[in-house]
């Protein structure tokens, strides 16, 4: 099928014949003198044409590439969720996506507390039996810390439990790791956080911003106070690098607790 110029330049050889034979007739009705006026008046109608057949332009293939978009239609509107505002306060930060972002994990009391962290098809997911009446938990430290120091009053903890009936038994708690200080713990209980029950998943939203009054901690052993560390102070932000699942010694399932979908998410 003809394209481009070579589109155009056939209809108009077509149109073309079709002077030529309109001429013939009006010479046979009018005589020569009308011929020649015929003639001049269709040779210039075809050559304007023909020189405006030159400027149009051809017709883009299927497998032409699209133009790029100019740039006010390239431009990011406020609303756009490219927007200076998402990217300094990006809607979820995820706390564990791959086996490379744990350092190690921990339990106590060690003895009687098992915990295992799985990634399969649906991602990581981490499973905890923990002993009943005495305190005790379970303990996942990152790699390396997240930064969260002057956004974290924007965000909130946020994870799926299982069985949902055993969130009012449970804290969970988030540590900092600072350079030139004690590690520290701050834990929120869990009682009031669910809207469900029963032995299927839950949903857990815990405001960082209750993360509040941290206790000093020795790595893999119960929080107490060191000598001379503080007590009560402000979590560091800036280096949360510790997050535990805590039981304070009520009645916890004899089968294994999960949690999936760690993560912090802005409201």
């Amino acid at each position: 099928m003809p394209t481009g110029n070579r589109y155009y330049e056939s209809d108009l050889l077509i149109a073309w014949s079709v002077f030529i034979q309109s001429i013939d007739t009006l010479k046979h009705r009018f005589g020569q003198a009308a011929r020649a006026g015929i003639v001049l008046l269709s040779m210039s109608l075809f050559f304007a044409s023909l020189l405006g057949a030159q400027t149009v332009p051809s017709p883009p293939s299927p497998s032409a590439p699209l133009s790029e978009p100019s740039a006010a239609s390239a431009a990011v509107s406020p609303s756009d969720p490219g927007d200076g505002e998402s990217k300094r306060f990006p809607l979820r930060i995820e706390i564990i996506e791959l086996p490379r972002h744990v350092q190690s994990d921990s339990t106590y009391p060690r003895e009687r507390t098992r915990q295992r962290l799985i990634w399969d098809y649906y991602g990581f997911e981490w499973r905890l039996r923990l002993p009943q009446n005495i305190y005790s938990y379970g303990s996942i430290l990152l790699r390396e810390p997240i930064d969260l120091n002057g956004i974290y009053k924007k965000y909130q903890l946020v994870f799926l439990l299982k069985p949902a009936w055993v969130a009012p038994l449970l804290s969970v708690g988030l540590a900092d790791r600072p350079a030139k200080r004690s590690p520290a713990l701050a834990d929120v209980p869990l009682n009031g956080r669910t809207h469900t029950r029963g032995e299927d998943w839950t949903i857990v939203m815990v405001p960082l911003t209750e993360f509040r009054n941290a206790v000093s901690i020795k790595p893999d052993s119960t929080p107490a106070a060191e000598e001379g560390a503080d007590l009560g102070r402000p979590l560091d932000w800036s280096c949360i690098q510790e997050i535990r699942l805590i039981s304070m010694g009520g009645r916890t399932p004899a089968s294994e607790i999960a949690v999936r979908d760690l993560r912090f998410q802005r409201f």
